[in-house]
């Protein structure tokens, strides 16, 4: 095995005071759990390739995520110290804004819509995670794909992303 791409998520958005345990395990342990049994099941000095996908709500915290944004941050960390401790190895941490799919439902898609957050299109978003992942070089760690999780619902234009766009963090 020369390569990694760990892209698990599973959700269970709440306000922090609603969280069970269960809750918080089932999110976190999904992201770095899973993530640390598949780097102790390889020779981590063979690795060419380890591309974590983690969130900007990591970067940026989401409403009721609060599980969900320490486990993705976890990602982020643990992509910087892979990379000390393996420097010819490709690494990068994907801190993706919501797709067009998956974990977005038409009902949150309408919410980002209103907010301003730009919902990645599958196509651009992939042929964006094959640019990153067979770039000659890996100078970009960790990169934001999105657009201002944050957005306040400003004038139309004001934070909106016409296409994917990859940002160092």
């Amino acid at each position: 095995i020369t390569g990694i791409i760990h892209g698990a998520g599973v959700l269970a958005d709440k306000y922090i005071e609603q969280k069970t345990v269960k809750d918080f395990d089932a999110v976190y342990s999904t992201k770095v759990q899973g993530m640390t049994a598949l780097l102790n099941c390889v020779d981590a000095s063979q690795l060419t390739h380890l591309v974590l996908f983690s969130s900007a709500a990591g970067y940026y915290g989401n409403e009721g995520q609060a599980d969900y944004s320490v486990a993705n941050e976890i990602l982020n960390k643990t992509a910087l110290r892979f990379k000390q401790l393996h420097p010819s190895c490709h690494v990068v941490s994907f801190n993706w804004g919501p797709w067009d799919g998956g974990m977005v439902t038409p009902e949150l898609k309408k919410m980002f819509q209103a907010k301003n957050v730009y919902v990645i299109p599958l196509e651009a978003g992939s042929d964006l995670f094959v640019n990153e992942v067979s770039a000659a070089e890996n100078n970009r760690l960790q990169i934001m794909v999105g657009n201002d999780m944050r957005a306040d619902g400003g004038p139309e234009g004001s934070n909106a992303v016409k296409k994917p766009v990859a940002h160092s963090l």
